[in-house]
């Protein structure tokens, strides 16, 4: 592949998807993957297999990152349990500070917004 202004040197990916396998791998990544194919992003990593718990990054993931234009962070409720996605949000977090990664996208799935919880107590407490 070519370098070219809309593909600079090294940028094999133009989105890496960040996400909680177990929250969003049967229900938004797949419709999430296709939209982005379908608005013409093509070069898109995606994760597909489970992650064995371990104390570093797997190769793989860390040039992904490193050779990704774009980051799409999605948050889900229990996205902050798992270590992965942390890790994976601090190799995107270097790889901004270092110009590689160059936009970070957060996606929040399945959070209610204060109003919804506000309502949700109301109902509760029948206020």
């Amino acid at each position: 592949m070519e370098a070219s202004p809309s593909n600079p040197p090294n940028m094999i990916y133009e989105v890496f998807i960040n996400f909680r396998g177990i929250d969003v791998r049967s229900t938004l990544l797949g419709h999430l993957s296709q939209t982005l194919c379908n608005y013409g992003l093509i070069m898109i990593f995606v994760d597909s297999e489970e992650l064995k718990i371990g104390n570093r990054l797997d190769e793989r993931l860390e040039r992904s990152i490193e050779e990704s234009r774009t980051a799409i962070v999605i948050l889900s409720p229990n996205y902050a349990i798992a270590k992965w996605p942390l890790r994976e949000l601090a190799k995107i977090i270097e790889s901004m500070g270092d110009g590689r990664t160059t936009r970070v996208f957060p996606l929040f799935f399945h959070h209610q917004t204060m109003q919804s919880k506000l309502k949700l107590i109301e109902t509760k407490l029948k206020i």
